[in-house]
């Protein structure tokens, strides 16, 4: 079998590229009539009366038929016609379609750079809309022009955007390129690389990338693709069963053409395997299917199978045939020049006579655009007087009634500001009265109770060692002293709780640390202390606030939650202060927080409002998480 030449390859770039894979309704439809009565009803459908949006989806589906009739002019046409249509619809939808069929007219018409240029216009869309596999279509689109220009580096380069951007199932009704018809693009530039390892791969890839999708017409094509590489390293029983797999799908869908293109391969394969009689029915039926349905066959694809046939011929030195077959060859490449000639030319003038009705459709809707301009500017200065007659007349009007509401929403933000003022003065008398009761008590119990405290321990222990030696020792380790040392330091833990002397010597951040290890040294609660960026200290009485306000949370987390875990996060960024705590308790239902439940969030809730902070409580049966957030900036001066 003679080399598969460039174009061969190129051809079934065509075949299995699923640009707008409307190019599968004929392959899908039970036979080529029953395609082209359909066709037939849809067009006679278009030449009614539709409403727009009706007549574009008409359009649509008549281009996803031309185009597999190979009607290059028709497929141009009703694309001109479906952008008419959607100038008025405006459906952008349908917009990209028309922007990705014109691309694919422009490569089947070999018109590589207007495709590029469409391409790229309809990747703008599809961005747009966001729809990753009309993003896939374009870079496949991109990909085989760029392949029909022998740039294949570029062109695999699109082939695997488009894969990245495919999803598994297409959601469309107007079929887009499926993930089997790229993979095999990139086997067939593999193919063209003498990359033969990655080309079986890839046509692997596709092929059962089409059996999952139920593609015949993909799976036709890979296996054709695996049938020449096979053929080409001299494998032909793998040949033989990839060419007849190819037949067999091909024959599934009825696509001739792709059947047609198989025959000469089998005649090849079987004459390798000495097999001149399967090689010549094979050569036969080819022949009989070619005469026989010569109307159904494109004919590109007849002009390859001829090709293939004048070979064999060669081969068999029956040069009457040749001589038969280059006839019809040289009558059939004639016809296809002539035809791609007319329908280039037919594409050309129609898009460009598209672009020049849409040309002057936008001169026309820019000129129409400054009449009305100058119509609504004339009628603006009329307004405009007659306005300023209006605002003339009551302009004293509407002064005296502004100047009326304004007074009243001065009187109004006064009482508003004043009554912010008693309320937050009171807060802050109740909080100052709070800190000055819990210095009292913290220095009675300093200097009151501790002392006596420590002098009943010195004077139980003084009894005690009148005792004699031996009982001496026993007395001093009795539960009297211990209790007497248990009280001694737990009143000293209560006094430093409520005036912590740390916080006055030190800071909020030591403070805190400090207490956080007094509870946990308790035994009562498992505390996780950690904070971040806390270089400068705090005025005095703010410090105090947030360490009354943690210290809260903290013993809600010990009293209401009975938690056995808890963090305490303080954090500083510059003039934001940040601070967490968080438990593993019960948790508590936060839609209740303004009923007297005891546990101290109304108390925390009117400080950080004093502070013009934000409060953020999240709890449910895993535990509670308190966020606080301040700014230095809105905090009151007088903090």
């Amino acid at each position: 079998m003679p080399s598969v030449l460039r174009k061969q390859i190129l051809l079934f770039f065509l075949v299995c590229g699923g640009y707008l894979n409307f190019t599968l309704v004929i392959a899908q439809a039970s036979s080529y009539e029953k395609a082209r009565k359909e066709v037939d009803s849809l067009r006679r459908l278009s030449e009614q009366e539709l409403p727009p949006a009706q007549a574009l989806h008409v359009t649509l589906e008549l281009i996803g038929y031309y185009i597999d009739f190979s009607q290059q002019d028709s497929v141009q046409l009703y694309i001109d016609e479906g952008m008419r249509l959607n100038e008025i619809v405006q459906d952008s939808l349908k917009g990209f379609f028309l922007t990705a069929y014109q691309t694919e007219v422009f490569l089947y018409s070999t018109l590589y750079e207007q495709g590029i240029q469409y391409a790229m216009k309809g990747l703008q869309q599809a961005e747009h809309l966001k729809d990753r596999e009309f993003i896939a279509n374009q870079y496949n689109l991109l990909g085989l022009l760029y392949a029909e220009m022998a740039q294949y580096q570029q062109a695999m380069g699109f082939f695997e955007l488009s894969l990245t951007y495919l999803p598994p199932q297409s959601k469309h009704h107007y079929g887009l390129t499926r993930r089997y018809h790229v993979l095999s693009n990139i086997a067939q530039c593999y193919e063209i690389l003498k990359d033969i390892p990655a080309a079986i791969r890839y046509n692997l890839s596709s092929l059962k990338e089409a059996q999952r999708q139920e593609g015949f017409r993909g799976m036709s094509v890979a296996s054709w693709s695996l049938g020449n590489i096979f053929y080409t390293q001299g494998n032909y029983v793998q040949a033989l069963h990839y060419y007849q797999q190819s037949l067999h799908y091909s024959e599934i869908i009825h696509d001739t053409d792709a059947a047609i293109a198989v025959y000469p391969h089998l005649f090849h394969v079987h004459s390798k395997l000495n097999d001149p009689l399967t090689a010549n029915k094979f050569l036969n039926q080819g022949l009989a299917i070619a005469q026989k349905d010569i109307q159904r066959i494109k004919p590109s694809s007849l002009k390859e199978f001829y090709t293939e046939v004048i070979q064999i011929y060669y081969q068999l030195f029956n040069y009457r045939n040749v001589v038969t077959y280059q006839q019809k060859l040289n009558k059939i490449s004639e016809q296809i020049i002539h035809q791609e000639k007319k329908q280039r030319l037919a594409v050309l003038a129609a898009f460009y006579e598209n672009e020049k009705r849409i040309a002057q459709i936008v001169l026309e809707k820019k000129e129409q655009e400054a009449q009305l301009k100058q119509h609504q500017l004339f009628l603006r200065y009329m307004a405009l007087l007659i306005g300023l007659v209006i605002i003339t007349f009551c302009a004293f009007y509407y002064a005296f009634r502004q100047k009326q509401r304004l007074k009243s929403w001065q009187f109004q933000q006064q009482i508003k500001t004043l009554n912010q003022k008693q309320e937050m003065a009171a807060l802050r008398a109740m909080v100052e009265g709070e800190e000055q009761e819990r210095v009292r008590i913290a220095r009675e119990l300093h200097d009151g109770l501790t002392g006596l405290l420590s002098a009943a321990r010195h004077q139980v222990e003084s009894t005690f060692r009148q005792l004699p030696l031996s009982e001496d020792k026993i007395c001093l380790t009795s539960p009297a002293i211990q209790l007497l040392d248990k009280a001694f330091h737990e009143v000293r833990r209560i006094s430093h709780n409520l005036m912590p002397y740390a916080l006055q010597r030190h800071g909020l951040a030591t403070a805190l640390q400090e207490y956080c290890e007094n509870v946990q040294q308790s035994g009562l609660l498992k505390i996780e202390y950690q904070q971040l960026g806390w270089r400068e200290r705090l005025s005095p009485t703010l410090e105090l606030w947030l360490y009354r306000i943690i210290q809260e949370l903290i013993s809600n987390s010990l009293k209401h939650a009975k938690a056995t875990q808890a963090l305490v996060q303080l954090c500083r960024f510059e003039e934001i202060i940040q601070i967490t705590v968080e438990d593993n308790g019960q948790g508590f239902d936060t839609h209740k927080v303004n009923t007297k439940d005891g546990n101290g969030l109304l108390n925390i809730e009117s400080r950080i409002k004093y502070m013009n902070g934000n409060l953020s409580v999240k709890s449910d049966g895993q535990g509670t998480s308190t966020h606080i957030e301040l700014s230095l900036v809105y905090i009151p001066h007088e903090l």
